[in-house]
């Protein structure tokens, strides 16, 4: 099984390591040095007892590399939502869409959006009052 993982930040570095055992992994990111970076150095994860492991995965800033069929993960910034939406609707996205985010905001661009499914996670949520 394909997924691609949009955000190259925390959360989606994070991910990648947790789906290692699919097949095919890509990973989006804005820039082509971060892209390039990853490709050539792969992402490192370091587990509770300190052990080191340093996973490949195919990193790419051109939407037409990435697979039409595989579900996507979309770990951006809140700024950086409404632009990947706009890409998905442009593909014609027909497979899931999983948006994992801090906080609220990115509800109302998603719930919006014309995207056929769609999965919210919210990630360190504190409402002040």
């Amino acid at each position: 099984m394909e997924v691609v993982i949009a955000g190259a930040g925390s959360i989606g570095l994070l991910m990648d390591p947790i789906l290692r055992k699919l097949d095919g992994r890509f990973l989006y990111t804005r820039r082509e040095e971060q892209a390039s970076i990853i490709r050539k150095e792969g992402i490192k994860r370091i587990d509770a007892e300190g052990t080191e492991c340093i996973f490949q995965v195919n990193a790419e800033t051109e939407i037409e590399k990435l697979p039409k069929s595989a579900p996507w993960i979309v770990a951006v910034k809140y700024s950086g939502v409404a632009s990947i939406i706009s890409i998905l609707e442009e593909r014609k996205m027909d497979n899931a869409v999983m948006f994992i985010q801090n906080g609220l905001g990115h509800f109302n661009l998603v719930e919006e959006s014309e995207l056929p499914t769609v999965f919210l996670r919210l990630l360190n949520t504190e409402l002040v009052v």
